[in-house]
């Protein structure tokens, strides 16, 4: 599992994730002490590879709707 924790890396992954015709997309959300849910995490698996976006890294994921 690839972990991604900056906007080249999330650059990346979303060029190659614009080959595959089938991907599989999972959240995690962080829900205490906040009326409005905080997203985590975003899991990506593909046919052969699987990838874990960090959207708590500190880096704010500028590019992520590219990707969709």
């Amino acid at each position: 599992m690839k972990i991604v924790q900056d906007n080249k890396s999330l650059e990346k992954l979303c060029k190659l994730l614009n080959k595959y015709k089938i991907i599989f997309l999972d959240t995690e959300f962080k829900r205490d002490n906040t009326y409005w849910p905080i997203l985590c995490t975003i899991q990506i698996k593909t046919q052969r590879k699987e990838f874990l976006i960090d959207m708590l890294s500190g880096e704010k994921m500028l590019i992520m709707h590219l990707c969709f």
